[in-house]
This record gives C-alpha cells, sequence and structure tokens, in this order.
C-alpha cells in the first residue's frame, strides 16, 4: 500500500455513518490515517475494535479527521504501536477543524514508540476509563508537546477515571493544553476543561511532568487525582531552557496581558514523588 493513500483500510468522506464492530486494521500504510480517514460531516462509532501497526506518513496513525459530526470509540477497542512517522503528530488519533465531540471511553492505547498518541485541534475531547501507556521506544524518535494528548484550542475537555504512564514530551509529558484568546467565549463556565479521578505516574518532560496548561480559560482537576514519579528534566536547549526544569507534575501560565486564566487544583488531589530539576 502506497504511503501517498488517505486511509489505508476506510476513507470516508462528507456525511457518511459509519459502525464498527469486532474488526482488525493491521498493518495500514497511509500519508494521512494508516486505517481510517475521515473528512466532512461523519458521523462514526468504533467498538470492541483493534487498531495495530499502522503507519502514517506524517499525522494519524490509526485514524485521521478532518471535520466530523462524532467520532465514538470504545467497549474495549485496543490502539497497539500505531504511529504517525514523520510529524509525530497523533500516533493514534488525529483530529482537526471541527469542535464536535471525540468521545474514547474503554479503550487501551499500548505504543512503547508513541510520542503524542492523541492530537486534538478544536474539538471537544472526552476520555473516560482510558489506559494509555508508553515504552522507552520513544528515545529513537523526536518528541513532541503531550505525550499522551495534545489539546489545541479545544472547545472543551473531559478526563476522568483514566490513567497515564510513561509518556515523555518535551512539554507536558502526558498533556499538552494550549488555549488562545480567540478560543474563549463569554458564555463559556468553569468545567469547560476537566481532569478527574485519574492518574498521572512515570510521566516527564523539560517542564510539566505530566501536565502543562498554557493560557486555559477554566480548569479543574479533582476528585482524587493523582499525580506520582513525574519529573521536569533541565536540558541546554535553547527553546526550552527558561521553563526547562519547573513544574514537575503542572507547569501553568498565563497570557499576561488578558489574565483570563482560571485553574482550580481541588482536595483530594494527590501527589506522591515528583520531581523538579529547578
Amino acid at each position: 500500500m502506497s504511503d501517498e493513500t488517505l486511509g489505508a483500510h476506510i476513507y470516508s468522506s462528507l456525511d457518511s455513518n459509519i459502525y464498527v464492530l469486532k474488526s482488525s486494521f493491521l498493518s495500514g500504510i497511509s500519508r494521512l490515517g494508516g486505517a481510517i480517514y475521515l473528512e466532512g460531516n461523519s458521523t462514526v462509532g468504533v467498538f470492541a475494535s483493534n487498531f495495530n501497526q499502522n503507519f502514517a506518513r506524517r499525522r494519524g496513525g490509526a485514524i485521521y479527521a478532518d471535520g466530523f459530526q462524532s467520532i465514538t470509540v470504545g467497549q474495549g477497542t485496543q490502539f497497539v504501536s500505531n504511529m504517525a512517522v514523520t510529524e509525530g503528530l497523533g500516533d493514534d488519533i488525529f483530529v482537526t477543524n471541527t469542535d464536535q465531540l471525540l468521545n474514547v471511553s474503554d479503550t487501551k492505547f499500548l505504543n512503547p514508540g508513541a510520542v503524542q498518541s492523541i492530537r486534538a485541534e478544536l474539538a471537544n475531547v472526552s476520555l473516560f476509563k482510558v489506559t494509555m501507556k508508553t515504552g522507552n521506544s520513544i528515545k529513537s524518535r523526536a518528541k513532541q508537546n503531550g505525550g499522551a494528548l495534545n489539546c489545541l484550542n479545544c472547545r472543551g475537555l473531559y478526563v476522568s477515571q483514566s490513567s497515564f504512564s510513561g509518556q515523555q514530551a518535551n512539554l507536558g509529558g502526558a498533556f499538552h493544553l494550549e488555549e488562545s484568546e480567540d478560543n474563549k467565549r463569554l458564555s463559556d463556565r468553569r468545567g469547560k476543561y476537566r481532569i478527574l479521578g485519574s492518574t498521572f505516574n512515570n510521566c516527564s518532560a523539560f517542564a510539566g511532568g505530566a501536565l502543562y496548561l498554557d493560557n486555559p480559560q477554566f480548569l479543574t482537576v479533582g476528585q482524587g487525582t493523582t499525580f506520582s514519579t513525574n519529573t521536569a528534566f533541565n536540558t541546554s536547549e535553547k527553546e526550552y531552557n527558561r521553563r526547562a526544569g519547573s513544574g514537575g507534575a503542572i507547569y501553568y501560565t498565563c497570557n499576561s496581558k488578558s489574565i483570563s486564566c482560571l485553574v482550580s487544583v481541588e482536595g483530594g488531589t494527590k501527589y506522591l514523588g515528583n520531581y523538579a530539576a529547578v
């Protein structure tokens, strides 16, 4: 299969409805979307299925979506060793150009070489009972920001009862959340971004061993969320050396001109053995 194709196994455009059950997507090779490529206002459900060793040359090692009505993944679905080879943007899932819901639940991501498992631009993201594990193979690849999730101007984020371990990144070992002033609406309220009852273990980055929070309007962390043995490393790389070694668990920054940010870390949140080099 040529790596110039779009979606080695499934290509869908315009207003399609796709339902996938108990299926396996193996060894797909494509330019975008190693297994599945979506564009337009598609509605997609993937349940009890496996994505194993699919490769996209650029983005979306398993799934690439440019606009969609909804994407739901669950019921024991597994993503194993998928890769966005050259850009490393969404080794498992890449979504962009929509503010609709990417809903992932009861799903495992087992990817020893992932540098960024999920990349979401503009979308509303929900991760419920998600397990994500990354190993040491990342050392052979250029790191990204947000080893588990990079959320750029996401319309919303809900993470609950999920676990993230072993992710490595430049900024935000597990999560890199970045929000511009243009994404903030007067109608937005507390609860826009929530991380609840989840665990971040043994993640690392130059800043924000687990979380790197860049200008979020409203973010809540709580309900027993635990940060353990995460690390912010030092580095001589000029791009990062001002921030390097800061925030063993969380690094938070806000636009100094607007100051329209609120991060609330609520009771029951635990910090165990995190390390910041500075």
